[in-house]
């Protein structure tokens, strides 16, 4: 039987899911406690997308064996594939003491965690667990960018003035595939309204612009732009999310560069500058300010968003989810301080969050004017 259930094994990590399912069940059915098969099997059907049968079937396999640590790491990771938050942190907690060297395991927690924030449910000290949970990530995984950065944010730190680009570059590459659909869920709302600001000052669309869009992202932008674009160049640092940008047919090039180095070297420029939801990576403005207003024609236009800070403190703060939030006072200051004109800056909600508006700043402003 040994043998018959090691040529099944073989055939499942071989992407023969039929044959090997059949193998598996035959198996239990003379060995119905056998934790292995009941674990391999579970992740088969899970595989094929049958999350509740894998559920029940590493259920199974625990109640055999509570110490089965692959057992407790598959049905977290399956209980968070089926959007049950609460219950796969706690058994990914489990799966954590049971095994905790495996860095799939505080990855898959770190994710339960911060999809668990923004539910009814989340436990009241859902920061602190996010913390434990990066500090376990980044002990299985000492050079991962996220973990690291992560912790210097839900540690508040006050100082630190934007995000690593390893950090921006290391999580978009991966999130780069469910990223649109994510951002369908959250009722992202930024590339609509950076249309519609674009539409007053050039109501009839006549590809008679040269276009910059700076942090492009999947090109969800460009896509919306595309009708003013005379030329259009996409710049972004992560290599996954240019791929899909490549996919929309809008862009005549694309760039993997750090935005501010990319725009401060070039010798090119642009009549139409869009930034959206990419200056909540930087705490900072002035700098990046600087670098747009060097890439854009006297007169060229800046539209960009920022997430939106109560005044009475900081300028900037960077938040427990990783981004930075700016009052309005300060873009105000940093605008003219770079060399550009704001032409007006308006309250807008950028997308939901757990149900709730995250409030922002839709800024438009000019360059080679004065204040």
């Amino acid at each position: 039987m040994r043998r018959y259930l090691d040529k099944a094994i073989r055939r499942h990590q071989a992407g023969e899911l039929k044959p090997a399912e059949h193998a598996y069940r035959v198996v239990l059915q003379s060995d119905p406690r056998n934790t292995e098969v009941l674990n391999m099997l579970g992740v088969l059907v899970a595989q094929k997308g049958h999350w509740d049968q894998g559920i029940e079937l590493f259920r199974q396999a625990l109640e055999v064996d509570p110490d089965f640590s692959d057992a407790w790491a598959n049905l977290g990771k399956a209980l968070l594939a089926v959007a049950e938050y609460r219950e796969a942190a706690r058994v990914l907690w489990a799966a954590l003491q049971k095994a905790p060297a495996d860095p799939t395991v505080p990855d898959h927690l770190v994710r339960a965690l911060r999809l668990l924030e923004y539910a009814d449910d989340a436990p009241a000290d859902i920061l602190e667990q996010q913390q434990r949970a990066y500090e376990a990530l980044l002990e299985a995984e000492p050079d991962n960018a996220e973990a690291r950065y992560m912790l210097h944010a839900l540690r508040g730190d006050k100082v630190m003035a934007r995000s690593p680009d390893d950090f921006v570059q290391a999580a978009f590459d991966r999130y780069a595939e469910s990223f649109e659909d994510s951002l369908a869920n959250l009722e992202y709302s930024v590339p609509k309204l950076l249309m519609q600001a674009v539409e007053r000052y050039f109501p009839e669309p006549g590809r008679q612009l040269d276009v910059l869009d700076a942090g492009c992202g999947t090109g969800l932008c460009g896509e919306l732009l595309k009708p003013w674009a005379r030329r259009m160049v996409g710049v972004d640092l992560s290599g996954q999310m240019l791929e899909l940008a490549r996919g929309k047919d809008a862009y005549d090039e694309l760039r993997c560069a750090e935005l501010t180095a990319w725009m401060t070297g070039t010798e090119e420029r642009f009549d139409l500058l869009v930034c959206g939801d990419t200056l909540i990576y930087f705490g900072e403005l002035e700098e990046v300010f600087r670098a747009m207003a060097s890439v854009l024609h006297p007169q060229g236009l800046l539209l960009c968003s920022v997430q939106s800070l109560a005044p009475g403190g900081a300028d900037w703060e960077l938040t427990t989810s990783g981004r930075y939030n700016h009052t309005a006072s300060y873009v105000d200051d940093a605008l003219p301080a770079a060399g550009l004109h704001k032409l007006w800056m308006e309250e807008v909600v950028l997308r939901q969050e757990g149900g709730k508006p995250v409030r922002g700043l839709l800024v438009a402003a000019q360059a080679g004017q004065s204040a």
